[in-house]
């Protein structure tokens, strides 16, 4: 919803085509004892690529999304821990 000077209006997004898209889910060991608090690899760097296109995320939570536009899937995924 947007409010203006001329009133109020609602925006949708009307994207025929929203392409695929994958989600990373990078975890560490549950073990106990071990004494790892970052089990979801917090701030590591996750590097997917899809033919000649490159795209890389720092990982901020429990899952990561990329969008792949028509590719059907990655053909590589690399977390840099």
């Amino acid at each position: 919803v947007v409010v203006s000077p001329r009133g109020m209006a609602l925006m949708t997004n009307a994207t025929a085509d929203a392409g695929n898209w994958i989600v990373v889910r990078v975890r560490g060991d549950e073990e106990p004892n071990s004494g790892r608090v970052n089990q979801y690899t917090i701030g590591s760097l996750i590097e997917v690529r899809t033919g000649a296109h490159y795209q890389a995320r720092v990982i901020t939570g429990q899952a990561t999304h990329f969008g792949l536009g028509a590719a059907e899937q990655a053909d590589s995924v690399r977390v840099l821990w």
